[in-house]
């Protein structure tokens, strides 16, 4: 005889949303680059605060230079925290930052 099961519950999850965007600064760097994307990947903890982070992608031939530019601007982010049932949870969260070619 099958086992009855309970119904199925909706898990209710909301995402975590930026509330503070910091922009990479290039200021000091290559005069001229390509147009390129850098993605990184962030630890969120429960408040929203950025943990950790590293480069998980970026278009090839991007100069070192931009690349760590991102990865400074994606610490400096701050979110409304993930929340699980109404919960505050650990997250991650991927920034992606569009660099456009320097016209110059």
């Amino acid at each position: 005889m099958p086992v009855p099961r309970a119904p199925a519950v909706p898990v209710q999850i909301e995402p975590p949303e930026p509330v503070r965007r910091v922009f990479p600064r290039l200021n000091g760097g290559p005069r001229r680059f390509r147009s390129s994307t850098v993605s990184v990947s962030v630890r969120l903890d429960e408040r929203g605060r950025v943990v950790g982070a590293h480069v998980i992608s970026a278009t090839p031939y991007t100069s070192e230079f931009v690349v760590g530019a991102a990865l400074v601007a994606a610490q400096q982010w701050v979110f409304r925290p993930c929340r699980l049932r109404g919960q505050a949870i650990v997250s991650d969260f991927v920034i992606n930052f569009n660099f456009p070619e320097d016209p110059h």
